[in-house]
């Protein structure tokens, strides 16, 4: 039915698609550590970890998008090799794993996001409590009015 060359090439592209979700997976696990630290940094008022760990979260989420660049046109080689027909169980089951790894981050994104808003929102009432002392006004002022001062003499 299928000659050794078209075997051996979805097998390639089978194999190759298997180490991209592997690795995305990864990446994903990686996030979920990232949204983590910073849920915990933003409960401490960690503004210093808070920093590193958005940092770190821009790298992870790089390398999540160079990855699902790769893994789209695995994809679509496989169906076109495959003339449509479903991935193997094993590669079906990684994907939807994926899917539900990615809710999860959206939802602790989101609630990371919420508990940053909460603490700035705090944080914008306790300046706004602080009593800062007039700049405008003289030192001098609280000694009376003006007097006169004789130059000529």
């Amino acid at each position: 039915m299928y000659s050794e060359h078209e075997i051996t090439q979805r097998e390639a592209v089978l194999r190759k698609l298997r180490r991209m979700l592997e690795r995305q997976r990864e990446r994903f696990q990686d996030y979920l550590h990232v949204l983590d630290t910073q849920q915990s940094a933003i409960a401490q008022d960690n503004l210093d970890a808070l920093e590193q760990q958005v940092e770190l979260e821009t790298s992870v989420l790089e390398q999540i998008v160079q990855t699902q660049k790769t893994i789209a046109p695995l994809e679509q080689m496989y169906q076109q090799l495959n003339g449509g027909t479903a991935f193997p169980a094993d590669i079906a089951a990684m994907q939807t794993n994926l899917t539900e790894m990615r809710s999860r981050i959206s939802a602790h994104n989101a609630d990371n996001r919420a508990r940053l808003s909460r603490q700035i929102e705090q944080m914008r009432h306790k300046v706004a409590q602080l009593r800062i002392p007039n700049r405008h006004t003289s030192p001098y002022a609280a000694a009376g009015g003006g007097s006169m001062v004789d130059i000529q003499g």
